[in-house]
């Protein structure tokens, strides 16, 4: 819609989310090759099969610019799985 809008295609496209859609933008690039940019900040890499789900395939699209931060209190939760990160 903002591409109609502004009467063209964009020089790159982008996707950044926070903790779960954080993971879901990793999930998104195996889907579609829409985005040239992608961000996961805090994403819930850990996710059970997420790992196994990244090994398995290939992105549609390889992006140009990737960006990860992970929070450093991940230990501190009461989420077993997720204190084994």
């Amino acid at each position: 819609m903002v591409e109609k809008e502004i009467g063209g295609v964009p020089c790159w496209r982008g996707i950044a989310g926070y903790s779960l859609a954080g993971l879901f933008v990793l999930y998104a690039i195996y889907q579609t090759d829409l985005f040239s940019r992608v961000g996961s900040m805090s994403g819930p890499l850990w996710f059970p099969g997420m790992k196994e789900y990244i090994f398995s395939r290939e992105p549609k699209r390889w992006p140009e610019c990737t960006y990860f931060s992970l929070g450093d209190t991940e230990a501190k939760t009461r989420n077993p799985v997720l204190q084994t990160a």
